[in-house]
Order: C-alpha cells, then sequence, then structure tokens
C-alpha cells in the first residue's frame, strides 16, 4: 500500500493558510491561476484535490503520494513531523480538512479535482 499525505492549503494569507516556501508561494501567487486548480497540473502528477470556494478565498484538501510530496513540496511536511502527537501546520489526518471539507481516498478514480462547497458543506455540480 501507497503512503499517502493528506494536507489542507487556502490561497488566502502565505504562513497562516499556507507554507510561505517555494512551491506554494508560486502555485498561490495568481488567483486567477492557482496551480492547484489546475486540472492538467494535478492529473500529471497524480493528485486528488478537493477544490472549492470559502467566502473569499480557495480551499484545497490534496491526498497526494508520500514520495511526491517529499520531492516536490517537502516544506510541507514541516521539521517536527516525526515527533508523537505533532503535525505541522497544514498536515491532516484522513478525514476532513482544516476549512471544512472531505479528503478523498488515494484512489487511480479520484485522481483529478473535484469540487466541493466549503460555504455550503456539499459537492458542487460539475
Amino acid at each position: 500500500m501507497m503512503d499517502v499525505v493528506y494536507f489542507s492549503v487556502d490561497n488566502w494569507f502565505s504562513e497562516r493558510d499556507y507554507p510561505a516556501e517555494e512551491p506554494f508561494l508560486s502555485w498561490m501567487k495568481d488567483d486567477l491561476n492557482l496551480t492547484l486548480r489546475d486540472e492538467q497540473f494535478v492529473k500529471e502528477n497524480k493528485l486528488v484535490v478537493v477544490a472549492g470556494f470559502l467566502d473569499m478565498s480557495m480551499c484545497f484538501n490534496v491526498t497526494a503520494p508520500k514520495g511526491w510530496v517529499e520531492k516536490v513540496c517537502p516544506c510541507i511536511l514541516g521539521t517536527d513531523f516525526e515527533i508523537k502527537d505533532m503535525k505541522p501546520e497544514f498536515l491532516e489526518a484522513p478525514g476532513i480538512g482544516k476549512w471544512g471539507g472531505p479528503f478523498l481516498a488515494y484512489t487511480e478514480d479520484n485522481i483529478g479535482i473535484h469540487w466541493y462547497n466549503f460555504d455550503d458543506e456539499e459537492w458542487d455540480d460539475e
């Protein structure tokens, strides 16, 4: 079974809502072209993304292979990720993300972007 990582980020404020480090600074810098909202990027990188608006920001609950996270965005793991009962700010357990909304299981069928209405806590029609 593949090790996966669950993380939640939002494009509102760096450091508070996403890591103030690359690649997140580049991914979140242009509100109209957010990388985690790009279906081609998500599918090429084999990510499972639950995306949607919350008030005026965009939330992303991401399920990703741990190897991909270690290679592409190791900052999400933080520095204390191996200390018992400690977790970096953006890492999550399976279930519900920091701003609500679910994480989907890492399966071939789930790879891609799934739209969720974080304000109303329901799936958006595609």
